[in-house]
Order: structure tokens, then sequence, then C-alpha cells
């Protein structure tokens, strides 16, 4: 997990900036409710939130760090709080929404399921959750380097459940008394990986953690092929991720 706060100054610029976050605050437009209030969860630096405000929508950014709600406060003057996402500060039945994006895939399983509940808690009747989810099927372009990872997740074997796994989610947010509603994408402007960081990512285990099979000899393998490919930091397809709304 990042150090947040001391990487909240250049959080914004190596994640796709303006571009990314009006593609996502777009879509998620579309799912959220004209007027109200919104807690925008895990919601960084606001760069997303400010996007959703308007003269009939209220939108306050909740989020663990400091320093990314440092920059929040700046976006948003009075609408940054600093808050658990499993114990938020709003009253029960006091939202209008709830956003989650690129939240709950950074979690384990059981801090997704709270993030959920303390949303379900927090909405009023006829409240609407919307997610990012299933961010691992987000870099599906088919490119060259979609091919070595797909190798290296079937030589690892069966991998555990991501904690946003669309078919998870389902079950969970049923279980919270919320029913699913439209589902939408959008462009992750500026992500599309390089060999480089994709190496980099495989060489420190990160992936090691859930892929049980993966043997040093295939990690290896797939290294290499990887400082094999041309263009070695030429960004490759931009993701695109999925968003999912629930209503209370």
């Amino acid at each position: 997990m990042l150090d947040y706060d001391t990487e909240a100054g250049r959080y914004d610029a190596t994640r796709g900036g303006e571009a990314r976050a009006l593609a996502a605050a777009t879509a998620l437009d579309a799912l959220l409710p004209a007027t109200g209030v919104i807690a925008d969860i895990g919601g960084g630096t606001g760069i997303v939130s400010r996007h959703l405000a308007t003269p009939t929508r209220t939108v306050i950014v909740a989020d663990a760090s400091t320093g990314m709600l440092t920059l929040a406060a700046r976006r948003l003057p009075g609408r940054a709080v600093r808050a658990d996402a499993t114990r938020l500060p709003f009253a029960d039945a006091s939202l209008h929404a709830v956003t989650c994006i690129w939240l709950l895939h950074l979690l384990p399983p059981h801090l997704t399921d709270a993030v959920i509940t303390e949303a379900a808690r927090v909405l009023a009747p006829g409240g609407i959750l919307a997610a990012t989810i299933g961010k691992n099927n987000a870099h599906q372009g088919g490119d060259d380097t979609d091919a070595i990872l797909h190798r290296v997740h079937q030589q690892g074997g069966a991998p555990h459940i991501p904690s946003d796994d669309p078919e998870r989610l389902a079950q969970v947010t049923a279980t919270r008394g919320l029913t699913p509603q439209a589902t939408t994408t959008f462009t992750g402007h500026g992500q599309g990986r390089t060999p480089n960081n994709l190496a980099y990512d495989l060489a420190d285990g990160r992936h090691l953690t859930w892929l049980p099979h993966l043997t040093q000899t295939d990690l290896d393998a797939a290294l290499a092929d990887l400082a094999a490919l041309p263009g070695p930091d030429v960004p490759r397809t931009d993701p695109v991720y999925t968003l999912a709304s629930w209503r209370r």
C-alpha cells in the first residue's frame, strides 16, 4: 500500500491527471442523483469530486490521508473530512449518494465488505452507491504486455478472488439491502502501462502473493520477454474501468 501522505503531491500527475478525472466524473454523473449530498469515500485529492459538485449537489471528500485532503480542501473548501471508510462521520440515512472510485480493489475482502456496510448505513432510502469494480480486468486492450501478463496468470494458478470482483460484490451488496442499478465504463486516460512498468510490478513480488503456483523460472521468463519488447517506455492501451451502481 502506498504512503498516500507522501504520494499526494505527485498523485494526480502520475495517474492521468484531469483527463482521467473528468472521464470518471462524466461517467459517475450519469449514475448519481442530480441533487443532494454525496460523500466521495477515499476521494483523495478531490480531483474527481470537484467535477461532480454543482449548485444542487454538495460533494464531500472523505479520506484517511491528511496529505490528500490538503489538496482536496483547495478544490472543495470546507468539504474535505478525514475519515475511516469503515466508520464514516455521517448519520444514518443522511446521504443521497456514496462514491468509491479506485478504492475497493485496494482493500482486503473484510474491509471492502465493511465499507459497503457503512455506505448502506449512511445512505437514505433511494440513495445510490457507485463504485469502480473489477479493476484487474481494466487492462484488456490485447497489446503485447497483456499477452505476457495473461501467461503469467495462467502459470500462477487460480488467484484469490479480488475484493472488487463483480460477482463477489453482487453477493455482498445484496446482503446489505442494495439493489443493482446501472453499469457503465470510462477510459483511464494516461494509464496505459509500459513494458518497463509491468516488469517493475512483477519483479517487486506483488504478483507472487496472489499467484500461488508462479515459479521464479516463470517469472524470469516473463521479465525477459518484457525486456525484449519494442518501446519499453511507450504506454500501451489505456485501461477501461467499469462503474457499477446500487440503490438503497
